[in-house]
């Protein structure tokens, strides 16, 4: 059986860490998913017009921006879909050298 016609689905306090399973859930509008152990979410969450997914859960692959709150998560998701972004990747680069060696040219 499916559940395409759920609509309200609370899996907060749940250790989650993938909720790529529940995109089959068209009919979805509400969903909590706070206080998990999400480190990425999915871009089609931003599809769901009521979602908490950014307190308790970690999100460590997102921009701090996106992790603001649940309403920046959702821009920066739709955002990335309409720019064909299909999975974020985050990654941060430290240059250490003297001053003058030509550290910047790398980038």
């Amino acid at each position: 059986s499916t559940l395409t016609s759920l609509q309200v689905l609370h899996l907060m306090n749940n250790q989650l860490k993938d909720v790529s399973a529940l995109s089959t859930l068209t009919s979805l509008w509400r969903l909590d998913l706070s206080n998990n152990q999400l480190e990425y979410v999915p871009l089609w969450l931003h599809r769901i017009s009521d979602l908490e997914v950014v307190e308790g859960n970690p999100l460590s692959s997102l921009p701090p921006s996106a992790r603001s709150s649940d309403k920046e998560l959702r821009n920066f998701l739709r955002a990335c879909e309409q720019h064909g972004t299909g999975r974020l990747y985050s990654c941060r680069v430290v240059l250490a050298g003297a001053f003058g060696a030509g550290k910047s040219t790398l980038l």
